[in-house]
């Protein structure tokens, strides 16, 4: 317990100097204008550090600027803080009627589990449906490939779990969303659950294993003879390529078999068993657009981490998603654009 004796008015110290006035935590403040720029500026992917230099140069000085670095961080973790509050479930339905009122035949679904949280979730948009009903005979991991050769994306999907399941529901949706559109062909790593779950979901649909994940496979399950012979991995490439019969190519397996020693290999009699999704012989007559793997599919996510981070929130990460459309949509403008002009 503290009783105050008696009391000073006047000021007993010196007073700040006028160049620290915007240090003084009465004197800074982050105006209604100014945080308009800093959220934009922050949703275009600057980061605070980033936004404060640019907001110095506009006012001509950081002492201009009205408040400090550390400002800019607390207000856009405020933020996020209220986003938090709000609930994942408010956030995402928040963005999806946002997208709803943008582009009318943009759609999206989401599966539950028993107790009402969110497992899976799936949206396209009106220009991913429309690609997809042009470009769709074949596709890798919900991306294709366009009259450019660009890779173009159909619609976007997140999975609480990569299990038969939610796969299902995933294909099953994303027919339903493209109007009972089946793909010509899919190329897919070699995931039992997704091969599963094609069967079910797109009984239709040619199945055709990525060759690059077959190679990789084999260089691990094979690394005795891919590493001690040389000669091995050219033999193994010419038995996937170089044959235009099933007889020419049943004829190099056993030869291959016989010459390594390796006809006890398990790896290599599961990958027998399922030649028909990726020996050329069994997939010469079926549309691919010229996909021979779904390096496409992992191309594009070498992009999404120039833009995306784990330590995203929910709402940030939608806004980083929709730039990622945004410049690759523009990319494939811009060869529209080159071939008119020609």
């Amino acid at each position: 317990m503290f009783t105050v004796s008696s009391f000073e008015g006047k000021h007993n110290h010196e007073l700040a100097r006028k160049e620290f006035a915007h240090m003084l935590q009465s004197h800074r403040k982050i105006s209604e204008a100014q945080a308009t720029q800093v959220e934009l500026a922050y949703e275009a992917g600057l980061t605070p550090t980033e936004i404060y230099e640019l907001l110095n140069k506009m006012a001509g000085g950081q002492s201009n600027v009205g408040f400090m670095k550390k400002d800019i961080e607390n207000h856009l973790g405020k933020k996020m803080e209220k986003q938090v509050e709000k609930g994942l479930h408010k956030v995402i339905m928040q963005y999806f009627k946002k997208m709803r009122v943008k582009n009318p035949l943009f759609v999206y679904d989401m599966q539950f589990d028993d107790e009402g949280m969110i497992t899976n979730i799936f949206w396209a948009d009106g220009k991913g449906r429309s690609d997809y009903e042009v470009f769709g005979d074949a596709f890798c991991s919900i991306v294709g490939i366009n009259n450019h050769g660009q890779t173009i994306v159909f619609g976007v999907a997140l999975l609480y779990q990569e299990n038969v399941e939610s796969f299902v529901w995933l294909f099953q949706t994303f027919v339903g969303v493209m109007n009972g559109k089946h793909p010509t062909t899919i190329l897919t790593d070699q995931s039992a659950a997704m091969a599963k779950a094609i069967l079910i979901a797109l009984p239709t649909t040619h199945h055709r294993l990525c060759i690059w994940h077959i190679y990789q496979n084999a260089a691990k399950h094979l690394a005795h003879v891919f590493s001690g012979m040389r000669s091995f991995a050219v033999a193994f490439q010419q038995v996937i390529y170089d044959y235009e019969d099933e007889a020419s190519f049943h004829e190099a397996w056993e030869n291959l078999l016989e010459k390594y020693n390796l006809r006890e290999n398990p790896w290599l009699m599961k990958l027998f068993e399922e030649r028909k999704k990726w020996e050329m012989v069994y997939g010469r007559h079926f549309f691919c657009g010229n996909m021979m793997s779904t390096q496409r599919s992992e191309s594009f996510n070498g992009v999404l981490r120039n833009y995306l981070t784990s330590k995203l929130g929910v709402a940030r990460f939608f806004e980083q998603f929709e730039r990622v459309l945004e410049d690759r949509r523009y990319a494939e403008l811009q060869e529209d654009y080159k071939m008119m002009d020609q």
